[in-house]
């Protein structure tokens, strides 16, 4: 069989159906490839993304889980650092609504053009976000409908003619609803389901169809592209190297309750913030309640550190008595300050 370089819809064969499971075969055996199954065969993530989609679980602690378990494997951080983070948390807020209103059983060669349309906006919006672009606006919203909402990136938009921009999306999706919808065609007389059959049989998350082709499309197009080697991380700087130091002392210091902290805002917000009696100033990020790790700081000298400064190269860890730093639950009001407005819950 000789395999196409792109699909071209009007000379499919069924011959498709073979060449998709070979390549979401081959898909799985690169190992990072699995952080997106991960997302649903993991119940805690699963959850979070259930949750979050009907309003349990706030925008920012989702898109930072959505950056740690997917994004990061996938080398797709680099313009999304902390600061750019909150903007990407207010777009899938102003989206949920619009996403959690498609039915989840929906898939995207049954999807009509008005709920193309509506995908197309939801899209855009994410796709104006600082840092996001077109990729990362794609790999935010497949895991949240991963039967309509396929994955694709800048070899892929090249090699079908599409401009990498939300009006080249909305044509990506159209091209993938006809593709999917001639594989289901193929297929229609079989007993077997068409997914079943695509998926490998040590897969534990099968995988929709929207999902298989954009598969097909890493494997024939994104994987046989050249690409430049991304930079390292940054890792700290090394003029933050004595400041990061004196950081680890002041956590003992307040372990041993030689130095004092105190709240600014409520503990039940994500983004907690403190001041100690020695005029440190120290952000955490709060995990439903659970110190998850600190976001940044500052000395009495106006000195500062940021999340790669912390958190790279012998990282500080969550100190031993982070129990007792006031964190709380979303849900759960921080008497300190009852009308804090950034609570999520």
């Amino acid at each position: 069989m000789t395999v196409p370089p792109v699909f071209n819809v009007d000379d499919l064969t069924p011959d498709l159906i073979d060449d998709l499971r070979e390549a979401s075969h081959t898909y799985l055996s690169y190992a990072y490839t699995r952080a997106f199954d991960q997302l649903f065969t993991n119940p805690d993530r699963a959850i979070l993304i259930h949750r979050f989609l009907i309003g349990d679980v706030p925008a920012e602690l989702f898109a930072h889980r959505i950056r740690e378990w997917l994004l990061t494997p996938w080398s797709s951080t680099r313009s999304l650092g902390n600061g750019r983070m909150e903007a990407v948390a207010k777009a899938l807020a102003q989206v949920r609504p619009a996403i959690a209103a498609i039915p989840d059983t929906l898939h995207l060669d049954a999807a009509n053009s008005q709920q193309l349309n509506e995908m197309a906006e939801i899209f855009e919006t994410l796709d104006d976000c600082a840092g996001v672009g077109p990729t990362i606006a794609s790999k935010l919203l497949a895991p949240l409908r991963p039967a309509l909402f396929p994955i694709w990136d800048n070899p892929i938009a090249t090699a079908y003619g599409f401009a990498l921009s939300p009006a080249g999306y909305h044509q990506y999706l159209n091209m993938t609803r006809a593709i999917a919808s001639k594989a289901r065609e193929f297929w229609r007389w079989r007993s077997s389901p068409l997914e079943r059959t695509l998926c490998s049989n040590d897969r534990l998350w099968q995988p929709p169809l929207a999902k298989v082709i954009d598969e097909w499309n890493w494997i024939r197009i994104t994987r046989k592209t050249p690409r430049r080697i991304p930079p390292e991380p940054r890792g700290i700087r090394p003029s933050k190297q004595p400041i990061k130091e004196a950081l680890r002392r002041l956590l003992n210091d307040i372990y041993a309750e030689r130095v004092h902290i105190r709240k600014l805002n409520s503990g039940a917000a994500v983004h907690v913030n403190y001041i100690a009696d020695n005029g440190w100033k120290l952000q955490v990020f709060n995990d439903a309640g659970d110190w998850d790790y600190l976001e940044s700081a500052e000395d009495p000298n106006g000195n500062t550190l940021d999340y790669e400064d912390i958190n790279s190269e012998e990282r500080i860890d969550e100190p031993l008595n982070s129990k007792h730093w006031g964190l709380s639950n979303y849900s759960d009001p921080d008497p300190e300050f009852p009308d804090d407005p950034d609570v999520p819950c």
